[in-house]
């Protein structure tokens, strides 16, 4: 058995590195939008010790000029780099990278966003709730690589794990379904609960300090404490176990667990 934490939106990662970091020895994913192209907080994610994986989401390269027929501009040159100028030339690098896995072993997919195909409505995991009438606003180029393997190969994919899509809906329109379970029992797995950092606003309800798009303040004993999300995932020999969004508090030394929404478990599936 093994636990998998999920990040998304990790403005506070140095904070966290400084806190129950040293203590954490679980495999971590980064699933991107660390800050608006922050280089400084993405390579303090590269230094840490913990095994992780990570993508670049979106705000990654916020300021770069937007793709131009008249001039490639670094995203761009990147993508060329490895080969890649369209969606199809991006499904067929998806496919051929996991080909390279040993038949014995699963794989679990990160991606900055999740694939077409599950669902359309404002509230669906990847569904489009900025626009009337909702959409469907998932990676084509994924959901073709996933569709591929599956069809042409054995290899298991228990787990597709991404990030993008807000919980909280624009417009004040709810809450996203965070998780789907498709046909073949693969499990499609959002972890964009954002803001994912809440810092207090100590005893008398005020703070001198300025947040961020991505932090909001919170009531608590101390002035310097914080609540972050965390999405958990567990695994035993390649088969998905249990499935938790959790908010931890953190308060110099002190860690606890302050909330736990089970979003899936094995024995019983989707939790309701």
């Amino acid at each position: 058995m093994f636990t998998l934490i999920v990040f998304l939106y990790s403005l506070d990662v140095k904070a966290w590195r400084l806190g129950p970091t040293r203590r954490c020895k679980s495999p971590s994913v980064f699933a991107g939008d660390f800050a608006n192209e922050n280089v400084e907080l993405v390579r303090s994610i590269a230094n840490l010790t913990i095994p992780k994986a990570a993508i670049l989401g979106n705000h990654d390269c916020w300021y770069t000029p937007q793709f131009s027929e008249k001039k490639k501009d670094s995203v761009q040159l990147q993508l060329a780099w490895y080969g890649v100028s369209d969606m199809v030339g991006s499904a067929k690098k998806i496919y051929e990278a996991a080909l390279g896995i040993p038949d014995d072993h699963s794989i679990i997919f990160l991606a900055h966003n999740g694939p077409t195909g599950l669902g359309s409505q404002i509230n669906d995991i990847c569904g489009k709730d900025w626009v009337f009438g909702g959409g469907d606003h998932g990676d084509p180029d994924l959901a073709q690589a996933l569709s591929d393997l599956k069809k042409s190969t054995r290899l298991s994919i228990p787990l597709v794990v991404f990030g993008h899509m807000h919980k909280e809906l624009a417009y004040g329109n709810g809450l996203r379904k965070m998780i789907v379970v498709g046909a073949d029992n693969t499990v499609y797995l959002n972890g964009a609960i954002v803001p994912r950092v809440k810092h207090s606003i100590g005893e008398l309800g005020t703070s001198s300090r300025s947040y961020g798009n991505n932090e909001v303040p919170f009531q608590a004993d101390g002035p310097h404490a914080t609540l972050r999300a965390f999405t958990l995932i567990e695994m035993s020999d390649g088969r998905l176990e249990k499935i938790t969004e959790c908010w931890v508090s953190v308060s110099g030394d002190k860690v606890a667990l302050e909330e736990e929404n089970i979003l899936f478990n094995s024995c019983t599936g989707l939790s309701s």
